[in-house]
């Protein structure tokens, strides 16, 4: 590990607001690997707390002689701009899903380009940011050297009020195992006989099974049929025009995958298996690592040790 320098730096957007960020380097120039990720993550909740993370990240990457830049996008954090008000976190991250900060990433990817054009510039993405990453490196694919995504979402976020509320795939699964110990506690019937028991939970846990299978069995009759594409109701198409694009040129990308997260469930049922699995859909440029016992939010300090460990050695390697 070395000393690195903290700069803070405002990039001009498309729109004409101001997107300040956080560029981290290595104070010894021979040591700078002339390599600068690029950051980019949702941009609300997860800029303080167990979010920090990555700007943890980020310090110890500049430690290890990788130039980083950090930025808030529009209306968010520091940068200018608003952000459509009134709207519930799900349907503002529905927007995000949609491409919501492509153009933010679009230019700071330009402005790093003018101000480190002898460098090789790659792209990092947290959960939405991953989006914005590969839709913003769809359109400069022969300047992005590399993609590292982390909690890739692949489903758009479900809607929905209390009474039409979807449960996820993970959530479900765990969600049951604790019901399946309560079969054999017998307080467990009382709370059922007594009107205690959370019977709608309890539905719509079996519906998300039943949903589930029945789409497996569908997707196994047309995949023997035809060209294996995704086909849940909520895959998301934007995303996929993009990955297409970019896996044609062969960039290296890394998934970088928390074993105890929604998006990862849903990532390998729905892409992975479906997709990923089944053709050769840049097979030679692409890879995942699973972070064992690691939840969404990366808290412990083992599972950020072994992500940035994973990183770097990915880094290495191309």
């Amino acid at each position: 590990m070395q000393d690195i320098n903290k700069t803070v730096v405002s990039i001009r957007s498309r729109n004409g607001e101001v997107l300040y960020g956080i560029l981290a380097s290595p104070v010894s120039e021979k040591s700078n690997k002339k390599n600068l990720i690029i950051f980019s993550q949702v941009g609300v909740v997860a800029k303080t707390g167990m979010g920090d993370h990555l700007r943890i990240l980020a310090d110890n990457l500049a430690s290890e002689g990788f130039t980083t830049l950090r930025f808030d996008q529009s209306g968010t954090g520091d940068s200018f701009g608003e952000i459509t008000s009134g709207i519930s976190i799900p349907q503002f991250f529905r927007q995000v899903q949609g491409g919501l900060f492509k153009n933010d990433t679009l230019d700071v990817i330009d402005w790093t380009l003018n101000e480190f054009s002898d460098y090789r510039i790659f792209l990092f993405g947290e959960c939405g940011g991953c989006i914005s990453s590969v839709m913003a490196c769809a359109e400069r694919t022969y300047r992005v050297a590399g993609l590292a995504l982390l909690a890739m979402p692949v489903l758009l976020y479900p809607l929905g009020n209390d009474d039409h509320k979807e449960i996820r795939g993970f959530d479900a699964q765990i969600i049951s195992r604790l019901y399946l110990r309560k079969v054999f506690n017998p307080k467990a019937y009382v709370r059922v006989l007594f009107g205690r028991s959370d019977l709608k939970l309890i539905r719509l846990i079996s519906l998300s099974f039943f949903k589930r299978y029945y789409n497996k069995a569908l997707t196994y009759v047309r995949l023997r049929k035809a060209e294996s594409t995704p086909d849940h109701k909520r895959f998301n198409w934007r995303f996929w025009e993009a990955f297409e694009k970019v896996i044609k040129t062969k960039i290296p990308i890394i998934f970088l995958m928390p074993e105890l997260d929604n998006e990862t469930f849903e990532f390998n049922s729905e892409f992975k298996e479906k997709v990923l699995d089944r053709e050769d859909r840049g097979s030679n440029c692409w890879s995942i690592t699973y972070l064992s016992k690691t939840d969404h939010s990366i808290m412990f300090q083992k599972s950020r040790d072994y992500l940035f460990q994973q990183l770097v050695n990915w880094l290495d390697r191309i």
